[in-house]
C-alpha cells in the first residue's frame, strides 16, 4: 500500500480511479494556456504495491521512478478555446517491460 499525497491507496482499481480522478484535473489547468492547436500527453505512474523493487523503472529528464506497475496516458487535443479528452489508455509492466497500452473505458471530457 501507498500514500499518495492523503489519499491511501490500497488496490489496483483504486489507484487507476485516483490517476483518472488527477487527469480529470488536467483541463482546469489547460485553459488558461490555450493558444493554439496541440496535442499533448499526460502520464501518470502508479506504484500499485507500494514497493520500488517490483515493477519496471520509467526515465524521463526528471529522473527515474522505480517500481511503477501502471501507466495511465491521457491524450489532450487544445485548440484556442477547448481541450478535448481523446484517448485514455493503461500499459501495464510485464517481465520489467510495458506492454502495448490498451484503450480504458471512461468518459472522454471536453473542457
Amino acid at each position: 500500500m501507498r500514500i499518495i499525497g492523503k489519499t491511501r491507496i490500497s488496490s489496483s482499481k483504486q489507484a487507476i480511479l485516483v490517476a483518472l480522478t488527477a487527469l480529470g484535473s488536467i483541463c482546469a489547468l489547460l485553459m488558461p494556456a490555450l493558444a493554439s492547436a496541440a496535442t499533448h500527453s499526460y502520464e501518470v505512474l502508479i506504484d500499485a504495491d507500494g514497493n520500488a523493487a517490483t515493477g519496471c523503472t520509467v526515465s524521463n529528464s526528471a529522473g527515474a521512478a522505480a517500481g511503477v506497475e501502471i501507466i495511465v496516458r491521457a491524450t489532450v487535443n487544445t485548440t484556442q478555446n477547448t481541450a478535448n479528452a481523446t484517448a485514455l489508455e493503461r500499459l501495464n509492466c510485464q517481465s520489467g517491460t510495458f506492454g502495448a497500452a490498451s484503450a480504458q473505458p471512461g468518459h472522454l471530457t471536453r473542457c
